[in-house]
């Protein structure tokens, strides 16, 4: 009968087999890491990791090792890539609209949990963003989209119409807005807020109540550095928490947006089109005839084909005065049939119908 000597002997035996095999991994996972970055393609890739795992398990004698098995090459493949990004010449650029405070920022480093090797460039202005992706300046970028209080942010819708990016992820955050001013400087003395007008307008009620003046900013860590650096004492700016620290201000009033229950939800975006098997949303821009009914064939299409339309929000056409576009999303796989053929069937019925991307949505 073996004691524990042997078993660790063995084990030591397995160990150097194991070894031999790493390295040889590491050596292959560093060769296509060459190929991705002299083909320009990204690290990551969920398709192709999905499939590993799942055919790690095929071959499992002992199918109660399923989910151990998962772990085991859900971290081989983490190294590996971290691995290639660490001996790529470049890593992902994680374009963003602010700066470093920013909420935006902060939903670029969620997103960058995704990405092993990463870097972030703030810009100043939306448009800015999507120029940089235009560029090749940046991978992806990452851009507030909608906010649960205050409803869209226009000026991106707008964007998405004028250029050709896929939306290939969406990140939702938590959004607590925080009045903040220099040190020594409290509630009572203040006079005047800056801050992002969405920002603002989520706080309007405390803001009123307290008799302060709003005024818009470019965004809100941007407000929150002007403070900073300002002598006035009688002025503040609403932001983040993390504003807070990177710019040295006191918070002296903590969650004063009106519904506690404030969400923002940023996009991302790329010039190539994400697939998956678990991407289940799909957005798209659709414009009609300014006739009567042309909106009922529309969410008609829908119904009959038992596809669930999530959201639909009109903005203004400016090619064509008093006319309308309609902002859609609905529940689906690119991939599946049902889904193309509800595509061509709705492009038979409007006047134009560009499709934004399919993706993974996030569950509230």
């Amino acid at each position: 009968m073996a004691n524990l000597d042997d078993y660790r002997a063995k084990i030591d035996e397995i160990d150097k087999e194991l070894i031999k095999l790493f390295e040889e991994r590491m050596n292959t996972a560093y060769l296509i890491g060459k190929y991705k970055e002299e083909h320009n393609l990204p690290v990551l890739n969920s398709n192709r990791e999905k499939i590993v795992i799942e055919n790690a398990a095929k071959n499992l004698n002992d199918k109660n090792l399923s989910s151990y098995t998962a772990d085991f090459f859900e971290n081989m493949m983490r190294i590996s890539k971290q691995y290639q990004s660490d001996n790529s010449k470049k890593s992902a650029k994680i374009a963003f609209f602010g700066t470093e405070g920013s909420f935006t920022y902060e939903a670029a480093l969620e997103y960058a949990k995704k990405l092993p090797g990463f870097s972030t460039i703030a810009y100043d202005t939306a448009e800015g963003v999507f120029r940089a992706l235009l560029n090749d300046d940046a991978d992806v970028a990452v851009i507030p989209f909608e906010n649960s209080t205050t409803g869209a942010v226009t000026d991106v819708y707008d964007l998405l119409l004028r250029y050709d990016f896929f939306i290939t992820d969406e990140i939702v955050l938590k959004v607590s807005q925080h009045l903040m001013a220099k040190k020594g400087v409290k509630v009572e003395d203040i006079k005047t807020v800056y801050s992002h007008p969405q920002a603002i307008s989520q706080c309007k009620k405390y803001l009123d109540d307290k008799n302060i003046t709003a005024i818009p900013s470019i965004n809100t860590a941007i407000s929150a550095k002007e403070v900073s650096e300002s002598d006035k004492n009688d002025i503040a700016a609403i932001a983040s928490e993390s504003a807070a620290k990177i710019y040295n201000l006191d918070i002296i009033a903590g969650n004063i947006n009106t519904e506690l229950n404030n969400y923002t939800k940023f996009i991302v975006l790329s010039k190539r089109e994400k697939f998956g098997e678990d991407n289940d949303k799909i957005s798209a821009v659709i414009s009609i005839d300014h006739k009567s009914g042309m909106l009922y064939n529309v969410i008609k299409v829908f119904k009959d084909n038992n596809i669930n339309l999530t959201k639909i929000e009109s903005r203004p056409d400016h090619k064509n005065p008093f006319e309308y576009l309609f902002f859609v999303d609905f529940d689906g796989n690119i991939s599946d049939k049902k889904i193309t053929e509800t595509i061509n069937e709705l492009k038979s019925k409007v006047k134009s119908f560009k499709y934004l991307g399919n993706y993974k949505g996030v569950n509230m």
